[in-house]
Order: structure tokens, then C-alpha cells, then sequence
């Protein structure tokens, strides 16, 4: 079982829709209906983008980050989910000089690796991650930030600053999440592993509202 954790992103909706449409069993909560006890209840996490400032939140997705570092578990964070993991792991954030918010061309990397290309994806976002610590890689980047991308060395937990759930390049990569998260070991390697070797250009974003996460 997946679990949501939604912590209010406008695109939320959109999210549980391409998940659902993957075929994996997933419950969708908000972090206040979290307890601790619950995570080993999930085999696998996804952590939305937010819609405002929340304490509650904060904590609720760091337990779970937590939880699926000790226990091996797939974590996919999108946005503030993304931020939130590499805080968890020792990273920084800074608020941007204005919030993004549209398409955006990110380019996969290093040239040559698995995640080589690229791809159009969805942004809306006021912060973005400042400094990676050790043991974190950059999968990619794009003209106005410089982590896009970003991967716990030795987990199987990822993040992405962009909304995967608001394009079709970026749907791509939720259905490479859901083989890692519960395909057979075949299927269990890096995330980017053939995922982007023909990145399709110009499709075409859902039309969303709301506030940067």
C-alpha cells in the first residue's frame, strides 16, 4: 500500500489521479491524520507539495522521511516533498527572488548517465534547495534552479522540485516510481534507470491555479 501523504498542494488531486491510474493500492491523508504508528502500515511513500506554511506537516513528513530511510522503503517528494527530504538529510533552502510557476525545460544528467536528456515539466514553487548534503546527488536542474532533481545515495528515496503529476513527461516518471515502489526485482533499480532515453518534447501541461507550493 502507497501512501499520500497531502499536505494541501492544489495539485494534489491531479497527483492521486496519475497514481490511481498506475494500478498501485494507495490511501491519500492529510499529515494531522498521520500518527507515528501508521508508517509501517505503508510499503511506500509520496509526499505532495503544500499550499502554506504548516508545523504539523513538517513533522508528519519528516517521520516519514525517517521511516523510509530505516526502513528501505521507496519515497518519492514532490516539491515541498523534495525540500522536505533534503532538509531531512542535511540540506539547506532558500526563498527565490519570485516564485516560478509554468513549463519549464529540465535537463536530466550527468551527459551520458541514465537520467541524460530532457524533459518539459510543471513548476510552482517560492524556495528551492540551496545546498545538498553528502550522500545526496542532483539528477537534475534547469536555467532558474539548480537541483530539479535529487536522489538519497544508497535509498530509494527521490525527489523533484517540479510537479511530476502536471505533464506527461513528468507522469512518466511517477509510473518508474510505482515499478521501483512494486515491481519484482527486476524492476527494484534506480529511478531513472531508461525512464528518459526519448524524452517526447512539447506536450502539453494540465491548466492549473493556485498558489506556488
Amino acid at each position: 500500500m502507497l501512501l499520500l501523504l497531502d499536505n494541501g498542494s492544489a495539485y494534489s488531486d491531479e497527483l492521486e489521479s496519475r497514481l490511481s491510474s498506475l494500478g498501485c493500492a494507495l490511501e491519500r491523508l492529510a499529515p494531522r491524520r498521520l500518527g507515528a504508528s501508521d508508517l509501517g502500515s505503508y510499503s511506500a511513500f509520496v509526499l505532495s507539495g503544500r499550499s502554506a506554511p504548516d508545523r504539523a506537516a513538517n513533522v508528519a513528513n519528516a517521520r516519514a522521511v525517517a521511516h523510509a530511510r530505516a526502513a528501505g522503503a521507496p519515497l518519492l517528494g514532490v516539491c515541498y516533498g523534495a525540500e522536505v527530504l533534503a532538509l531531512c538529510c542535511g540540506g539547506t533552502l532558500r526563498r527565490m527572488a519570485s516564485p516560478r510557476r509554468g513549463m519549464r525545460t529540465v535537463r536530466l544528467g550527468p551527459p551520458g548517465g541514465p537520467c541524460a536528456g530532457e524533459i518539459e515539466a510543471y513548476e510552482s514553487h517560492a524556495y528551492e534547495i540551496a545546498r545538498l548534503p553528502g550522500g545526496m546527488e542532483c539528477l537534475a536542474s534547469s536555467d532558474e534552479c539548480a537541483v530539479e532533481a535529487l536522489h538519497a545515495a544508497g535509498t530509494r528515496m527521490y525527489g523533484t522540485q517540479f510537479h511530476p503529476e502536471m505533464s506527461s513527461d513528468g507522469a512518466a516518471l511517477l509510473g518508474a516510481f510505482v515499478r521501483m515502489a512494486f515491481g519484482g526485482p527486476a524492476e527494484q533499480g534506480h529511478l531513472c534507470d531508461g525512464i528518459f532515453e526519448r524524452p517526447a518534447r512539447g506536450r502539453g501541461a494540465k491548466r492549473p491555479g493556485g498558489r506556488a507550493d
